[in-house]
């Protein structure tokens, strides 16, 4: 994957925290201190919905997700079900 791949989307720049930009893949770690305000949240919610309207899949982790869980849920995207 690639770190902090740049996309705009109608003049909107945004950072992911990983992608796969062939699949148009992205992985994005939400940590609960950054994201915890009610402007975070929204925000993230605005940042998706323009990602998913452009063909971007969004998965979404916490820190408290395990390397197996994120590597199941990636894995189908970038090898095939």
């Amino acid at each position: 994957p690639v770190r902090q791949l740049r996309v705009v989307v109608d003049g909107r720049t945004y950072f992911l925290d990983l992608a796969y930009p062939q699949q148009k893949l992205a992985i994005e770690v939400d940590g609960f201190d950054f994201h915890r305000t009610r402007d975070a949240f929204d925000r993230d919610r605005a940042r998706q919905n323009d990602l998913v309207g452009i063909g971007w899949t969004v998965l979404r982790f916490t820190s408290r997700s395990t390397d197996r869980e994120i590597v199941d849920a990636v894995r189908p995207f970038v090898c095939g079900p």
